[in-house]
Formats: structure tokens, C-alpha cells, sequence
């Protein structure tokens, strides 16, 4: 059964076009799946490791109309060596940086075979903040929540059935980030974080495929 192993979230208030994340280690064939938040920037983004290790760009969303929210996954599995990870928003420097590394074990797919499905979805003021995926999760399969929301604390808790929530300070009372997951037992087709939010958010939730073969992806509500 795959196993997912949060890396302790990466933040950064240096303005700039790129940011290189703190040093971590995997296990040697962990599949490495990333979320990152860059505060007013629309650029497209990429991701590469220090390793050489790529990573497919599978989405990316503006958050209030001008903030990027974005979801990487790595091309191929990664080596048991420390490595950092460096994100690119070239030619629309970013405010303010939030990176979310997941590692997961027991995967044999990558990039866009290792998804099954994938959704975005929006909220404002009052609202849940919830994403529609295109079919039922499948029981035996890994799921992750990452959200972001223009306030601080994000006021949020974590989707039925998930993991505690781990709420992450952007900038001080203006931006926080939220992460939630499961490894297994999700058969909802709506995840949704638990109470409202306060101001402009965003999320994605991502299932992976954990069978050795393969099969149909469902990606919903997404830009690119």
C-alpha cells in the first residue's frame, strides 16, 4: 500500500523570480508530490530537484485572480541522497513563497500516470472550500488536500476521514497555507476542508494511482 510522508512545509519572504526549498532526504523510490503557493505572481512555474530530478507541472490555478497555486509531480522516483528542490517563476517575481513536498512510498508510477484524478476549487468569505473530482476516490489509493487562503489562520479543518490538518503562516496575518491527506479509506467524490473560510482560497485535491496498472485519469476543474 502506498504511503504518504509529509516534508515539513518551506517558506520564503525574499521577493524574487525563483526560491530554493531547505535540504531533505527521501527514501530511495519515493514518489515526490509538490504543491507551491508563490503571493502575486501569474507565471506558469516550474520545478526542478538538485538531483536532476523533473517534475511535471499538472496544474496551476490563480488564487484571487493573482496569487499562483501549483501541483508538481516528479518524473521519475527519487535516490536516498539529500536534495533540495528549486521553483522558477520567471518574468513575474513572486511576494512571497510556499512550498509543500509530500514523499510516497510504494508507487511504481510517475508523473502524470502516477495521478488518477485531480480537481481545483475556489471560495470566498463564508464559504467551504471544497474541489469536485470526476469520479469516487478508490479506497486502496493515497489522497492529498493542499489549500491556501488569503488570511491568517486559515481558520480551516481537515477533510473527513484525513489526516490532522497542518496549517502553515505565509505572512504574518495575511496568508496561510493548510495540508491534509490519506492513505487509504476515501471513497468521496468532494473533499472538503471542514468550517469556512474567511477571505479568497484555493485548494487542490490529488489522488494517486497506487495499482501496477494502468488506468483512466480524471482531472477536473483545473487551468494549466
Amino acid at each position: 500500500m502506498a504511503a504518504i510522508t509529509p516534508v515539513s512545509p518551506f517558506t520564503s519572504a525574499v521577493p524574487g523570480t525563483s526560491v530554493v526549498t531547505s535540504a531533505f532526504t527521501p527514501a530511495a523510490g519515493d514518489l515526490l508530490v509538490v504543491a507551491v503557493f508563490a503571493r502575486r505572481t501569474a507565471a506558469n512555474g516550474a520545478l526542478v530537484g538538485s538531483t536532476g530530478l523533473t517534475f511535471t507541472r499538472i496544474a496551476r490555478n490563480l488564487v484571487g485572480g493573482e496569487n499562483g497555486f501549483y501541483l508538481f509531480v516528479a518524473n521519475a522516483l527519487a535516490t536516498n541522497v539529500s536534495q533540495t528542490l528549486t521553483f522558477t517563476c520567471s518574468g513575474d517575481s513572486a511576494t512571497n513563497f510556499y512550498v509543500k513536498i509530500c514523499r510516497v512510498a510504494g508507487m511504481t508510477k510517475t508523473a502524470l500516470a502516477a495521478v488518477r484524478q485531480f480537481a481545483f476549487g475556489e471560495g470566498e468569505e463564508d464559504d467551504t472550500l471544497d474541489a469536485t473530482l470526476g469520479a469516487a476516490v478508490l479506497t486502496g489509493n493515497p489522497i492529498m488536500a493542499f489549500a491556501a487562503v488569503d488570511d491568517s489562520p486559515t481558520g480551516l479543518s481537515e477533510p473527513s476521514g484525513f489526516s490532522a490538518i497542518e496549517e502553515t503562516e505565509i505572512l504574518a496575518a495575511t496568508l496561510s497555507a493548510a495540508f491534509a491527506f490519506a492513505d487509504s479509506g476515501i471513497t468521496d467524490t468532494t473533499i472538503a476542508f471542514g468550517d469556512t473560510v474567511s477571505n479568497d482560497a484555493g485548494m487542490y485535491a490529488v489522488e494517486l494511482d497506487a495499482s501496477a496498472t494502468a488506468g483512466g485519469r480524471t482531472f477536473a476543474a483545473c487551468a494549466s
